[in-house]
């Protein structure tokens, strides 16, 4: 009788607590599913987006894609520049984002729009860009600003690069052709070395060897012979 009182009495124990805290247990329970469905809902919603964004990519691709020996037309450079700016707008902090900008970017260059190149490849600066992405914008850019005959602007967006890392030696070859422009020689042939020294996988750059052996520092002549260091091919006086 003592264990049915007992019985009894846990039981209404529980339906006290039930009573008292039911409503914060059957809470805190939608709240974990609402977490674990809403994880879910979130991951479909990315999975879903990226689709979208990589379906319109490649709409933009096919969009202004033409043989070399063709020329874009006006419809196909309108339809890429909506498909683009849609992409822009859309996903303007993604890759997608950032490499329909450096799509057009291209086009802009292949049709001497170096004005529209530059806009494209800073916006991808301004629009919180991986490093790795970053790196090759500011080159291309640098090279559009070295086209339109701004080297001082060129020079800038190079030297904000922190660590250029496997890009080392494209880099260095870049602020080469910068200081030629602005006619710093000496910093230009210290760049190109620097370039040639950091090729990685001992690639070959037959241009970049050219570019430096133009600018190899002359030889100095004395007394019509070339200094050396080391003089004793020079006439010496004749005995008496």
């Amino acid at each position: 009788m003592a264990t049915d009182k007992t019985d009894e009495e846990q039981i209404e124990s529980i339906k006290k607590w039930l009573s008292e805290n039911g409503m914060s247990l059957v809470v805190g329970i939608a709240l974990a599913l609402g977490g674990v469905f809403g994880y879910q809902a979130w991951q479909g919603s990315v999975r879903a987006s990226g689709e979208k964004a990589s379906s319109l990519y490649q709409e933009l691709v096919d969009a202004v894609s033409v043989s070399p020996i063709e020329k874009l037309s006006e419809d196909q450079l309108s339809t890429g520049k909506f498909i683009a700016d849609q992409l822009k707008s859309e996903y303007e902090d993604t890759t997608y984002g950032h490499f329909a900008a450096m799509f057009m970017a291209k086009v802009d260059v292949e049709q001497n729009d170096l004005s529209g190149a530059e806009s494209e490849l800073r916006w991808i600066l301004d629009h919180d860009v991986e490093d790795s992405i970053g790196m090759i914008v500011r080159q291309r850019l640098a090279r559009v600003l070295l086209s339109e005959d701004k080297p001082e602007e060129a020079l800038k967006v190079v030297e904000e690069a922190d660590d250029p890392g496997a890009y080392a030696s494209t880099y260095e070859e870049v602020k080469g052709d910068i200081y030629m422009k602005l006619g710093r020689t000496n910093e230009a042939r210290q760049a190109y070395q620097k370039a040639l020294d950091t090729t990685v996988d001992d690639a070959t750059k037959p241009i970049l060897k050219m570019k430096l052996e133009n600018l190899a520092p002359p030889t100095t002549i004395v007394a019509g012979n070339e200094a050396t260091g080391d003089q004793s091919d020079s006439k010496k006086p004749e005995a008496e």
